[in-house]
């Protein structure tokens, strides 16, 4: 068997195709999902950001951050 014909027949080999497809879908909505986490992650950082100094504003003589 030559070298030529081990390429051709690598090359026209079609059995992983679809694995690696569902791998690269795979990686697509977990980059997603880490990117919509992240963003809620700050989001709710704010929230508590501003409800503690709501919160210390609110307590007489308390020491704000």
């Amino acid at each position: 068997m030559t070298s030529l014909t081990i390429l051709r027949r690598c090359l026209s080999d079609t059995r992983g195709a679809a694995a690696i497809e569902y791998a690269l879908i795979a990686a697509l909505l977990a980059g997603a999902i880490i990117a919509a986490v992240g963003g809620a992650g700050q989001s709710v950082l704010g929230l508590y950001t501003r409800t503690t100094a709501a919160v210390q504003a609110a307590i007489p003589g308390s020491v704000s951050p």
